[in-house]
């Protein structure tokens, strides 16, 4: 069963250079619509789609943060505002801290030392 959701991603300190990088990983995994760079530097993103599979939207939105950071190269901040447009009220907010990022790089590098899992 699939279910019908809006995502919005915002991405704010990123590296410059892997924005090109960032907007094309997202757009794999969403049907993202073309990105949005504020005046301040942030990046956002905003498509409508199915999660399938039995895909929560909390799972899915941290998929989309560690393909941020993931496509940046390190840190970075991403806010995932996910919205079930099949019932009201629709509407969560994910957002992960600096410790997040080490914990999954932690789990994906068991045995990097903690200078590699910080970069």
């Amino acid at each position: 069963m699939s279910r019908y959701y809006g995502m919005k991603v915002t991405v704010r300190g990123y590296q410059a250079s892997p924005k090109g990088l960032i907007v094309e990983k997202l757009q794999e995994l969403w049907d993202f619509e073309a990105p949005d760079v504020l005046q301040d530097g942030t990046l956002e993103l905003a498509g409508e789609d199915h999660l399938t599979a039995g895909m929560l939207d909390c799972e899915f939105a941290t998929e989309l943060a560690r393909a941020v950071w993931e496509a940046n190269g390190g840190y970075c901040e991403v806010e995932v505002e996910s919205t079930y447009l099949e019932v009201t009220p629709p509407s969560d907010i994910h957002t992960w801290s600096e410790g997040d990022y080490r914990e999954w790089q932690a789990e994906k590098n068991p045995q990097a030392s903690e200078a590699e899992v910080t970069q």
